[in-house]
């Protein structure tokens, strides 16, 4: 069996999302280690989807507004590249929220611990290789 993602019910049957959008939660997930995080490029994302990027930005609002996914935009402090790829955090599970009701899961990462270089992601890449 080929590698795979599992795409929850909650995200399947919410019918504000396009048929696109859940795709694109399925390929984040593929993505994704297993707190969620992953930082594929969005013309990545794009070729894998059969999309423009507009497209791919477009799915990842409807996901941001499901709470389905959290995105954390970086940039560069090189001026020649201004933007780094984004963080995505596949948001998997569901929670009760405070009215009582079922929402997603919001990811424990804060944005701060996110903001690492592209060295030290680097440095994370190899240590789990050597593992």
């Amino acid at each position: 069996m080929g590698p795979f993602t599992i795409i929850p019910e909650w995200v399947l049957d919410n019918t504000d999302l396009p048929h696109g959008a859940v795709r694109l939660y399925g390929v984040l997930g593929r993505y994704a280690d297993s707190d969620g995080l992953c930082w594929p490029a969005r013309g990545t994302l794009a070729k894998r989807l059969n999309c423009s990027t507009d497209t791919v930005d477009r799915w990842v609002n409807h996901l941001i507004k499901a709470g389905a996914i959290t995105v954390y935009k970086r940039k560069s402090e090189n001026s020649s590249v201004p933007n780094l790829t984004n963080h995505y955090v596949v948001n998997r599970g569901r929670s009760k929220d405070a009215a009582g009701g079922v929402s997603p899961i919001r990811h424990r990462m804060k944005p701060n611990e996110l903001d690492t270089s592209l060295s030290d992601l680097d440095k994370m890449i190899m240590e789990v290789a050597d593992e």
